[in-house]
């Protein structure tokens, strides 16, 4: 069963970020840094690249046959998240129902990871969170971005 709590994280993030998002790594970091900032209660565990829900990854799936969004994988394996009419009507709802301290908190978050390069994104989280990197398996990686990046 997919909580409510997770779709509506699922509606947020990519409502936010102008209704699309590319890519399941940005979806799921910026998902989990907006859940970490403003305790929504979606559950996420370490896996091989840092934390990952599969009730975040279930409710898409969910929205999806509710016709609130719509994913697709392109020929390089990108996904490609986008709010269908519907799934906007429900962020504005949504948004009704957020502190104002809380709706900027996701927005910022948002703002910030929506177009930036993956690997900074990565480098980020695992900096910020590194008990979610238990398990990864691509932590030396990462570790270079950080250098790189200056995090």
């Amino acid at each position: 069963m997919v909580s409510e709590k997770a779709k509506e994280l699922a509606i947020l993030v990519i409502g936010l970020a102008g209704g699309n998002l590319t890519s399941e790594t940005r979806f799921q970091k910026t998902a989990f840094v907006v859940n970490e900032l403003t305790k929504f209660g979606v559950k996420f565990e370490p896996m091989d690249f840092g934390p990952f829900s599969k009730e975040l990854a279930d409710a898409v799936k969910e929205l999806n046959k509710e016709k609130l969004l719509r994913y697709e994988v392109d020929d390089d394996g990108v996904v490609h998240y986008v709010l269908t009419q519907k799934g906007k009507e429900k962020l504005e709802k949504l948004k009704e129902g957020i502190s104002k301290d809380d709706l900027e908190k996701i927005r910022a978050v948002v703002n910030k990871f929506k177009d930036a390069p993956l690997t900074y994104i990565l480098a980020y989280v695992y900096s910020k969170y590194p008990q979610y990197t238990v398990k990864s398996k691509i932590i030396d990686k990462v570790e270079e971005w950080r250098r790189y990046y200056g995090i």
